[in-house]
């Protein structure tokens, strides 16, 4: 009876243990254009990050062009935790999912996807060319409010832009994965780090979604990562919601739509870098 009881409470708190490494939190529920959209999680272990504390809303948000509206930020579920109670953030991974304003309320299904999928493709491809003054221009702008936000002492810069490819293209979605250098100074101080995005571009029952995942980028496993990662989010999405064909066209995405919307997804690595930099300045001098 004692060995029974003993492997009775072994099991229990092994199950209890393998529960609370496979966490996986509940679907969230969105609307666009008064179109519910259900988003399961990007993970296990992952959780919804935003709304919950307004100084860190107010920095992920800064540096979004109007033309975009932020839905949901993912990040771990100790990240959200960290975020809540005004702790220090890890989130070199971090999830999240947008729309473009001025297409919320019209009808993108699926066969009006396919019908623009190859413009967008070829104004992407036309980017790549004059790619890097086009972004210095639009990221400045960018970084400027971040910065002003962060704090006047300090100055936020996003160098050395670089289209990677494209890793999903179909009749009813379209992946590509950018790379960027992000750095933080204030004074002679400063820290840097290299960051890849994946984005997404998906309707999801009748209406158009952008979907991202960044992460820090140290090598090509850091992008195939990222780009897994959000193609699977992606499918997840897919499979939670109706699926709606739709019929009028639409011109397209806005190009600062799909450009500065990445500006806004490395705040998270911005405000991770500038918490650096401030131990940096109280530790003073090694």
């Amino acid at each position: 009876m004692v060995r029974l009881k003993v492997f009775l409470l072994f099991l229990l708190g092994f199950t209890m243990s393998v529960c609370a490494q496979g966490q996986t939190e509940p679907p969230v529920s969105l609307t666009i254009g008064g179109r519910s959209i259900v988003v399961p999680v990007p993970g296990d272990d992952f959780a919804r990050c935003d709304g919950i504390n307004p100084d860190w809303d107010s920095a992920m948000t800064s540096t979004l062009p109007p033309t975009n509206r932020l839905l949901a930020l993912f990040g771990t579920i100790a990240d959200r935790d960290a975020i809540r109670d005004g702790n220090s953030v890890d989130f070199s991974r971090n999830f999240s999912i947008q729309t473009i304003r001025s297409e919320e309320n019209r009808e993108i299904g699926t066969k009006t996807f396919s019908q623009v999928v190859g413009g967008i493709r070829k104004e992407l491809d036309l980017m790549k060319g004059g790619f890097d003054a086009e972004y210095k221009k639009l990221a400045e702008q960018g970084s400027e409010k971040l910065s002003k936000d962060l704090g006047v002492d300090t100055s936020v810069e996003f160098t050395r832009p670089a289209v990677l490819g494209y890793f999903e293209e179909s009749e009813t979605s379209l992946g590509f994965t950018i790379a960027m250098n992000v750095g933080v100074q204030s004074g002679e101080l400063s820290e840097q780090s290299r960051a890849v995005v994946a984005a997404l571009i998906r309707p999801v029952n009748g209406r158009i979604t952008l979907l991202y995942s960044a992460a820090n980028y140290k090598g090509e496993s850091d992008r195939e990562e990222a780009e897994h990662s959000v193609k699977a989010w992606g499918d997840s999405i897919t499979a939670a919601n109706p699926v709606v064909e739709g019929s009028s066209l639409f011109s397209g995405i806005p190009k600062a739509a799909l450009i500065r919307a990445l500006i806004g997804l490395v705040a998270a690595l911005v405000m991770v870098l500038k918490k650096r930099l401030s131990a940096k300045s109280t530790s003073g001098p090694a």
